[in-house]
């Protein structure tokens, strides 16, 4: 674990939201993107987020993270900003470094053995044709071969969301 994510957990830290997000905004918009989006997936509630049409990828991804902030900052006027920030951070931290664990090779690999199974029964039961059976074994298939190289890269992004974000957050007194 890194040192600072060990410090984050041990010491609350009294960042604000606009603190936070001023480290956020560092980020390449692409990079940021990458980083947030599973935690984006869970905020909005989807596994897709949609860029508007006629823009460029990298306009939506910052469209996409303005509307997280937006949102974000609507929460804080009921939820204290201390419980949004740990959850945006603990939550980011939580998905990298677990991510990235070498120890967990065996759960990735089990979790895809039995997305093949589900999609196997999917078939079976004519809820999906032959071509979306071949689709989602082949997704599959890519996430398996690439399991090493994206736990590589996670843990690259773990290493510099600790650099970037959370060691530079205050712990012990608001900012």
């Amino acid at each position: 674990m890194h040192p600072a994510h060990e410090t984050f957990a041990s010491r609350p830290s009294f960042c604000r939201l606009d603190f936070l997000f001023g480290l956020l905004d560092e980020y390449d918009s692409a990079e940021r993107h990458r980083i947030l989006g599973p935690l984006y997936q869970q905020f909005f509630r989807t596994m897709s987020i949609e860029f508007p049409p006629g823009r460029s990828e990298d306009d939506g991804m910052v469209i996409v993270y303005e509307r997280f902030k937006a949102a974000l900052l609507a929460l804080s006027e009921t939820v204290p900003y201390i419980f949004i920030v740990m959850g945006v951070v603990s939550t980011t931290l939580a998905w990298l470094h677990g991510s990235s664990d070498e120890r967990l090779v065996g759960d990735f690999l089990e979790g895809n053995h039995r997305s093949i199974e589900l999609e196997q029964q999917r078939f079976a039961r004519g809820e999906i044709t032959q071509d979306d059976l071949d689709r989602a074994l082949g997704e599959i298939e890519e996430r398996v071969n690439n399991l090493r190289a994206d736990m590589n890269l996670r843990r690259g992004q773990y290493e510099q969301f600790c650099e970037q974000v959370v060691a530079r957050m205050p712990d012990g007194k608001p900012t």
